[in-house]
């Protein structure tokens, strides 16, 4: 069952970002129930955060943030900072969708204090990205511009030359 599991959750995150949405749903919802029964709760939620981008992406936005949630929790249940960081990103993502800019500048300030913490590079990067998204939302351009220049910098500086490429699109 483990080598299911594991091969379940790589799965659904390939088709994730493959674009292939109820693929991703549907074999992260298997990975998530081999992962409760064995109790893996890292592959949990690495599974629920995958889950709850499908669902985000799908337009069932209620439940993406119901299972980015439950992510966030377990990855605190755990003490795995970088899990934590990357579903605060999705949920500060989520909040965007929805136009709720308070609740999604928490999620990404979170997520940004998380991530370095742990000197992961892309989430602070991401975490830029969602804050300077917020800020040109709001009409405030100037700040904006200044989140997005950090987010390409860090990019440039993980050697991430697409997340860059991203940035300055």
């Amino acid at each position: 069952l483990h080598e299911q599991m594991v091969t379940l959750s790589g799965l659904a995150d390939f088709n994730l970002d493959l674009g292939h949405l109820e693929a991703a749903r549907d074999t992260a919802l298997q990975a998530i129930q081999i992962a409760q029964s064995r109790r893996e709760i890292s592959f949990e939620t690495q599974s629920r955060r995958t889950l709850g981008t499908a669902y985000l992406r799908l337009g069932q936005t209620l439940q993406g943030i119901r299972e980015l949630k439950e992510a966030l929790r377990l990855g605190r249940q755990v003490g795995d900072v970088p899990a934590e960081a990357s579903a605060l990103v999705q949920l500060g993502e989520a909040h965007l969708q929805t136009e709720q800019f308070g609740l999604a500048q928490e999620r990404f300030e979170e997520a940004l204090f998380l991530a370095r913490q742990t000197e992961a590079l892309e989430l602070e990067a991401q975490a830029y990205m969602g804050m300077g998204e917020v800020r040109g939302r709001r009409g405030d351009l100037p700040v904006a511009r200044r989140f997005f220049a950090e987010a390409a910098r860090l990019y440039d500086r993980h050697g991430d030359q697409d997340g860059k490429a991203w940035v300055l699109e």
